[in-house]
């Protein structure tokens, strides 16, 4: 974190470590069964985080290069990670839908996040390590609570449908109305609640 390296994740199945100053190759890591989708490296350097379409998720020493540990778990592949500001924790998003929050240390699992409808293509962590945010290819964000597990709340993925036109619509809020209009699915002269 320091700005001197820059990690890579390849469909080479590899990892790869190069100096940002020289554009030189450090150390290659290898280890996954299938092409690497995410990386990200701990605030103190000291780690590599990678996700892989091999469904794991592996942690490196950043200095050696020696493979520290590998966590199963997910039905698909991983495709984003994120770790703690602390560094005790790593969340994951796959394609199997849900997003997980693992142990650094241990390696193990500590919750799984369910509510999405398709691929969790996105993940991030609050700075306080307090909330989780998840993008998924259902059209939606949602935040969650990092202690217990619980949504906290969620985009309605049912807002977005460019192309289509809906008639009689009330009982929006504003923010929805607004959403429906810049998406062309209602007029823009549509007006407030109209108590239906």
């Amino acid at each position: 974190q320091d700005g001197t390296k820059i990690v890579s994740g390849s469909a080479d199945k590899t990892i790869r470590i190069w100096d940002t100053k020289t554009g030189t190759l450090i150390n290659t890591l290898a280890g996954h069964g299938d092409h690497v989708y995410c990386v990200t490296i701990s605030q103190d350097g000291t780690k590599i985080v990678s996700g892989s379409a091999d469904k794991t998720i592996r942690i490196w020493d950043t200095k050696t290069g020696g493979l520290i540990n590998t966590l199963e778990g997910h039905g698909g592949r991983v495709y984003s990670l994120a770790i703690s500001l602390d560094g005790t924790k790593i969340v994951s998003g796959s394609g199997d839908k849900t997003v997980r929050i693992w142990d650094m240390k241990t390696g193990s699992l500590i919750n799984t996040l369910e509510g999405h409808g398709d691929y969790v293509r996105g993940v991030a962590m609050s700075k306080d390590g307090k909330k989780i945010v998840s993008g998924s290819l259902d059209n939606s964000l949602k935040v969650w609570d990092a202690e217990t597990g619980r949504l906290i709340w969620t985009t309605n993925p049912r807002l977005y449908c460019k192309g289509v036109r809906i008639d009689g619509v009330t009982g929006l809020s504003d923010i929805n109305r607004l959403l429906l209009v810049q998406r062309g699915a209602v007029d823009g002269s549509l007006q407030g609640d109209t108590g239906g």
